[in-house]
């Protein structure tokens, strides 16, 4: 399983899923699931969910449970293109 904290230092990322889509970003944040929800969630306590947000270029947050990452690269230095707009 992949472990999101190991890119806790990469500004860009591709993060594919098990459902084979592959998604490109600026790492927005890395979340501990434990610091997100409470005791009373029936999932509390499972490293399996924690969490990296990125912001794609259409400038959408895009979350992904650690358990749902196939595998992320680290693109950092990579440039991603501008959003329309921009």
């Amino acid at each position: 399983m992949i472990n999101i904290w190991d890119y806790k230092n990469a500004t860009k990322v591709k993060i594919k899923t098990h459902d084979g889509k592959s998604y490109v970003g600026l790492v927005a944040a890395l979340e501990d699931y434990m610091d997100l929800y409470d005791e009373s969630d029936p999932e509390y306590g499972d490293d399996n969910n924690d969490q990296i947000t990125i912001l794609t270029k259409e400038n959408r947050h895009l979350g992904f449970r650690q358990k749902d990452i196939m595998s992320i690269t680290d693109l950092s230095g990579v440039s991603l293109p501008q959003a329309v707009g921009q």
